[in-house]
């Protein structure tokens, strides 16, 4: 394997980094780095842009530790998404204990399996890149590639992410709730004091402000339902399920918990599969634990498969059966949401009563999907009705529809969901 490190005549590792953007017409490139300062980003800027302007799409995922990210990087990448909408993503990342450390720079031609790998010391910092002495593996290796991005996909729950946006970091004049989280460059340079974990505070606000990025749960006020309204704040949307409630009661278990379908949790929606053995009986067979958003609340919830027949089980801490049959009449829906940007994600979940601001279009979205879509829909039939509808494959065109289904702009509303069911016709066989 490839190694570049800083000695003597060798060239910096910016430079490495810079000529990859000429190397091949890559469809993704991820860095993943402790902390992020603007000079790197400087320097890399112009072949950055050419990327983005051929249809490519960059993520950055950083830590913060020691508030060593500055907000001027910060800034610098939230101007180049709002350059090029949902090709640029950042994410600000932290651990429940420890610190958030990688230093992995990813180039991915995904159309053509061709890849450059680099796993090592280098933060996107000025020293990190350009003065200290680093030392870093680099690869061409597709499967080695591919395994680095497995190793992410299946990252701990205990590693917070959260999609940074404008109305986060706010400006000088009107912060946004983030904003203290980040020094300035001259402050980074000035500090004296490093202590070694993202402060309980920050992580505090990364976990609080999380909830806010999909906004399906906000209800529309009266006075505003005329008013012109902008699209919602949030990444975009890996995949997309939604189950009709369809009986009397949303779950006839005394235990509190909903039966789930199996084929969505094998597909890998919830993460890993199979889940792993929780050694608590004969019968469950495995199980993962989950912080989900729930209508809007972080909440611990637990996916079970049974060997009965029964398929999975999805459960929520706090409810019982008496409360998911109060807040999941008949003909609500459970609806399901997986953000993603690349290979991150998080899970949003919400229950749409009949008083739900959304509740109308998905009884659309259920009774008409013969004149929406004439052509195999994927989706679950029970009593020989609609029972699910599950998307996933063509994410900005999902994204789209989410964002309909919560502001109500229902002008293009079947031709989105169109692209969204032609984007995986094998999910038909799924179900």
């Amino acid at each position: 394997m490839p190694f570049e490190g800083r000695f003597q005549d060798s060239p910096p590792f910016i430079d490495v980094l810079g000529q990859q953007f000429h190397q091949d017409a890559y469809t993704d490139i991820i860095f993943m780095s402790a902390w992020t300062r603007i000079w790197p980003l400087e320097q890399i800027m112009e072949p950055l842009r050419q990327h983005l302007n051929s249809g490519g799409r960059f993520t950055l995922y950083t830590g913060n530790s020691f508030r060593s990210t500055s907000i001027e990087a910060m800034e610098c990448i939230l101007s180049l998404a709002s350059d090029f909408p949902g090709q640029v993503h950042v994410f600000v990342c932290a651990q429940n204990t420890g610190s958030f450390h990688p230093k992995v720079y990813l180039f991915l031609n995904s159309d053509e399996r061709r890849s450059w790998l680099s796993v090592g010391s280098s933060n996107l910092t000025r020293g990190g890149m350009n003065t200290n002495i680093e030392a870093n593996l680099t690869s061409t290796d597709w499967e080695k590639t591919v395994a680095v991005v497995q190793w992410w996909q299946q990252r701990p729950d205990s590693v917070n992410q959260l999609r940074l946006t404008p109305h986060l970091i706010g400006t000088e004049e009107e912060p946004g709730p983030l904003r203290e989280m980040f020094n300035t460059e001259e402050e980074i340079s000035n500090q004296a004091t490093q202590s070694g974990e993202t402060t309980a505070h920050d992580l505090q606000l990364i976990q609080n402000n999380a909830a806010e990025i999909v906004c399906l749960g906000a209800e529309v006020q009266a006075d505003e339902a005329d008013e012109p309204q902008e699209l919602a704040h949030h990444p975009l949307i890996e995949a997309l399920f939604i189950k009709r409630i369809r009986t009397v009661q949303a779950t006839s278990h005394a235990g509190g918990y909903m039966d789930l379908s199996l084929p969505i949790v094998r597909d890998r929606f919830f993460g890993n599969y199979p889940l792993p053995d929780p050694d608590t009986g004969s019968h469950c067979t495995g199980r993962v634990n989950l912080n989900l958003f729930v209508n809007g609340t972080l909440t611990e919830a637990r996916i079970e498969e049974w060997d009965t027949g029964e398929g999975a089980r999805f459960m929520l801490d706090g409810y019982n059966q008496a409360r998911f049959n109060d807040e999941l009449p008949q003909f609500s829906y459970k609806l399901f949401v997986r953000t993603t940007s690349a290979y991150g994600g998080q899970i949003y979940v919400f229950f749409i009563n009949i008083e739900h601001h959304a509740h109308q279009r998905i009884v659309h979205l259920f009774e008409s999907h013969q004149e929406i879509y004439d052509g195999p829909l994927p989706r679950g039939r029970r009593y020989n009705g609609l029972n699910m509808v599950y998307l996933r494959g063509d994410t900005a065109a999902i994204t789209t529809l989410i964002d309909q289904l919560s502001l109500g702009l229902c002008e293009d509303f079947n031709e989105v969901l169109r692209q969204a069911m032609q984007a995986d016709p094998n999910l038909q066989d799924l179900l």
